[in-house]
């Protein structure tokens, strides 16, 4: 579920602010290679960033997604430094940040620690909640249908697995771009999803009677996009309590279960099939916690705006956690901006507005 340019950067444009996103390259397969090879060695892709220097060097501000993109584009901004190695690399590059942001009140504390004298923010994510569902009416069927999805490094597919694998009461369907069939073969109540557009994700919330969201321990909110997807889409949503989640959402609007714990989720999942009213209860109250709490496309891209007119009038910014980052509703006066989004090779702006328009952008999650 997206939206017309990747993480809706672009609703923070207007009043003299115009946001540019980064382009991709068309390349050969050779090429391609080189490029992912030195990009694995460097842990950033330093020709991507190289592609695309006019518009680093142009902007009056940089915005990256995650720290892959900021090392490329400082070490873009600062050639001519001397080389070092790469931990310190990265520290170096870091330093030249204006400030650090993260979507995860845990990966703040962390950057505090490493950065104690750069300007860091916790600048929470959102949904494109213009999808939104009314919580299910619907009876769960029998077996219960159970959809997780997600591609980071971080999903537990072995706990959940362990809690509904082989147990022909759990019909449980899998979308991820990870190799799984090892982990899923013998087991037929178990099904691999190829959910490589839109519609295809949105088909399998729609079959969903919950949303299993299961994650090993980390720091970075892992997960966030499928509960805000599962949420907009009407089903409750069982996650693993890791990663900074109830910075987003609370007991009230998620179940939360323990980490590597697959008897207390399959539990979970029981009992919200045994509670209509508490299923319908914690789904509306997540969708309500979503928008007035913008944790919406256009609040994430409003909370960057208002971070960056913060940084641009010299104001030194050192909240806690930015839970409560309150957005003005009226902007400063119009002054001319330009911001360039630099996004990871795939990201690019055109291409991906053809295939958004094509539906063939099945999630980011």
């Amino acid at each position: 579920m997206n939206t017309y340019l990747p993480y809706g950067y672009h609703y923070a444009q207007g009043s003299g602010w115009s946001i540019v996103g980064s382009e991709d390259q068309q390349e050969g397969k050779v090429i391609e290679l080189f490029r992912r090879t030195l990009g694995r060695i460097l842990g950033f892709d330093l020709i991507h960033a190289w592609r695309n220097r006019g518009a680093l060097r142009s902007a009056d501000v940089i915005w990256t997604h995650t720290e892959r993109e900021h090392l490329a584009a400082a070490l873009i901004l600062a050639f001519g430094r001397q080389p070092a190695p790469k931990r310190a690399l990265y520290r170096h590059l870091l330093k030249h940040a204006d400030v650090i942001t993260t979507q995860s009140p845990e990966d703040l504390n962390v950057a505090r620690t490493l950065f104690p004298n750069l300007l860091t923010e916790c600048v929470l994510s959102g949904g494109a909640v213009q999808w939104m569902r009314a919580p299910r009416e619907c009876s769960i069927h029998h077996p219960v249908r159970l959809a997780a999805l997600g591609n980071d490094m971080h999903r537990d597919w072995d706990t959940l697995m362990r809690a509904f694998g082989g147990l022909g009461k759990y019909e449980l369907a899998i979308a991820a771009r990870r190799p799984l069939k090892r982990q899923v073969s013998n087991t037929p109540n178990v099904k691999l999803i190829d959910a490589r557009t839109e519609a295809d994700v949105r088909q399998l919330y729609e079959w969903a009677d919950i949303v299993v969201v299961p994650l090993k321990y980390n720091r970075h909110v892992s997960g966030i996009t499928v509960i805000f997807e599962g949420t907009i889409s009407g089903v409750p949503v069982v996650a693993t309590d890791t990663g900074g989640l109830r910075a987003y959402f609370s007991n009230e609007d998620i179940a939360y279960v323990p980490l590597y714990a697959p008897d207390e989720m399959r539990g979970t999942v029981d009992l919200l099939c045994s509670d209509h009213i508490r299923r319908q209860r914690m789904v509306a109250s997540a969708q309500r916690r979503m928008l007035t709490g913008e944790l919406t496309k256009q609040g994430y891209a409003k909370r960057h705006r208002k971070l960056t007119e913060d940084l641009l009038l010299g104001f030194d910014s050192s909240r806690p956690v930015a839970r409560d980052y309150e957005v003005p509703p009226e902007p400063l006066a119009p002054r001319q901006v330009k911001i360039f989004v630099f996004l990871g090779h795939g990201f690019g702006a055109s291409r991906w507005r053809e295939r958004y328009e094509c539906g063939l952008i099945p999630g980011l999650n």
